[in-house]
C-alpha cells in the first residue's frame, strides 16, 4: 500500500488504535488502484491467515505457577502507574491450559471502594463484534442477506437502497457517525436518521457508530427480540457469561465501576448514553476472553461466517498496519506480532481485547478512566506471556 491519501478527518473517539498517534482523529481512506466492483480494494486476511487463525480449545479454570502470576502482576502495577488511571482491569487467558485475572485501583474517587476482578467494566466498541455475530446468524439461518439493501428496514432514508449490511459491518456506508455530527453538545448523542452520506458506499471506509446502531435496529425487528433479548439469547446464555449485560439506560447507573475523565468521576447525566448495538455491553475481563475465544473457535458462528469476518478488510490508519473487517481488528507487526481483537473507546472507559493466533493466547485490559490509550498496555501484557 504505496499510494495513501486522506480523504477526510473528524473527532472519533470509536476507535482506540487510531489515537496511538493520532489522538482523537480518524481517517477515511481512499484503497490503493481506486474502486473495483463498487468495493474498497482491501484484501482478504481469510486467505492469508484464517486456516491457521482458529483458536483449539476452551478456557479453562486453572491458575497459572506462582512465578507466572508474580511477573503478570509486576507488569500490572507498572501500567497501573505509567497511565495513572484510576483502575484497571485484566485476564490472560490460553485455551486448555491457564488463566489469570487481576485488579488495581478504585471503582470511582468518591467512595474509594477497591476494584476486583470480578466487577464490570463498560466495554465500548467491544459491543459491535456481538452485534456482527448476531447478524451473521441470521444471514446463516438464511433471514439476512450480506448483500441486502437496508432499504426494507428504513424505507425513510433516501440513499439506504444503495448500503447493504455488509457494508454496515464493514463501515464502508459512508454514514457520517452520530457522535461526529455538529450538534449541541446537549444533543449530540441523540439518535438522528442521518441525512446524507460522505461518499458513495463501498467507495471508502470510515467508522460509523450510526452504522451499527442501524445494525440494532435490524436485529431487533428481523428476530422480534429486544436487541439485549438477541444478545442473551444467542450469545451470554449460550456459553454461559456469568458477568457480562447488555445496558440499558435503565440500568446504567447501577454498573459499580464508574467512569472517570480528567480525573473526575462522570456524573449520572454523563453515564446516560448508551450507543446500542454500537457498544452497549458491560463484562468482566474473564467474561470477555471466554467470550472472544468461543468466537474465534468457531462456537458462535460457522467457519463460513469467520471468513466473511475477514475477508475485504480494508485500512483504517495511515501510520499503522491496522485493518477493520466485520466488527474485527487485524493489528499487523504490533511490538507482540501479529493479533486480531477489537478496541472500545468511550468516555470515562477505555479496554482493548486481543488475541495472539500464533500462540494461542487472548488477552483483555479495561480501565475505568479515559487517560490515555489502552492498547500499549496489551503489548505488554503479551510480551511478558510470550517469554514464559
Amino acid at each position: 500500500y504505496s499510494h495513501r491519501s486522506i480523504l477526510l478527518t473528524w473527532d472519533c473517539r470509536g476507535c482506540s488504535l487510531s489515537r496511538l498517534n493520532q489522538p482523537n482523529r480518524c481517517y477515511v481512506i481512499r484503497m490503493p488502484g481506486g474502486v473495483r466492483g463498487g468495493k474498497p480494494r482491501g484484501f482478504s486476511l481469510s486467505r492469508l491467515l484464517l486456516e491457521t487463525i482458529k483458536s483449539n480449545g476452551s478456557i479453562i479454570p486453572q491458575s497459572f505457577s506462582k512465578e507466572k502470576i508474580a511477573l503478570l502482576e509486576k507488569e500490572l502495577e507498572k501500567i497501573m502507574i505509567v497511565t495513572g488511571a484510576k483502575g484497571i482491569s485484566a485476564c490472560f487467558g490460553i485455551p486448555d491450559n491457564c488463566i489469570w485475572c487481576s485488579a488495581r485501583g478504585i471503582t470511582d474517587n468518591t467512595s474509594k471502594v477497591k476494584i476486583a476482578s470480578d466487577l464490570k467494566f463498560y466495554a465500548g466498541s467491544i459491543g459491535k463484534t456481538f452485534a456482527a455475530i448476531l447478524i451473521l446468524n441470521l444471514i446463516e439461518e438464511g433471514q439476512l442477506g450480506l448483500e441486502d439493501p437496508v432499504t426494507k428496514w428504513f424505507p425513510e432514508i433516501s440513499w439506504a437502497s444503495h448500503v447493504t449490511i455488509s457494508h454496515l459491518l464493514a463501515h464502508t456506508t459512508g454514514i457520517a457517525s452520530f457522535d461526529n455530527t455538529k450538534e449541541d453538545e446537549s444533543k449530540k448523542y441523540l439518535y438522528r436518521n442521518p441525512e446524507e452520506i460522505l461518499f458513495k458506499p463501498g467507495q471508502h471506509y470510515a467508522y460509523s457508530n450510526t452504522g451499527y446502531l442501524m445494525l440494532g435496529i435490524i436485529i431487533e425487528r428481523v428476530t422480534g427480540r429486544s436487541y439485549r433479548e438477541a444478545v442473551e439469547h444467542n450469545i451470554i446464555n449460550k456459553i454461559n457469561l456469568h458477568k457480562t449485560d447488555v445496558i440499558t439506560s435503565e440500568i446504567i447507573n447501577d454498573l459499580i465501576v464508574k467512569g472517570h475523565h480528567k480525573g473526575n468521576v462522570l456524573i449520572e447525566s454523563e453515564n446516560s448514553v448508551v450507543p446500542f448495538a454500537a457498544g452497549s455491553i458491560a463484562a468482566t475481563p474473564r467474561d470477555l476472553i471466554i467470550f472472544f475465544q468461543a468466537f474465534m473457535g468457531g462456537r458462535l458462528l460457522s467457519q463460513g461466517s469467520l471468513h466473511i469476518i475477514f475477508s475485504d478488510i480494508n485500512l483504517m490508519t495511515v501510520t499503522q498496519s491496522t485493518y477493520y473487517g466485520k466488527a474485527m481488528v487485524a493489528a499487523l507487526g504490533t511490538p507482540a506480532g501479529n493479533i486480531v481483537g477489537h478496541t472500545g473507546s468511550i468516555k470515562g472507559f477505555g479496554v482493548s481485547l486481543f488475541y495472539h493466533p500464533k500462540r494461542n493466547i487472548f488477552v483483555c485490559v479495561m480501565m475505568n478512566d479515559d487517560i490515555k490509550a489502552i492498547d500499549p498496555a496489551v503489548f505488554k501484557f503479551l510480551k511478558v506471556m510470550m517469554e514464559f
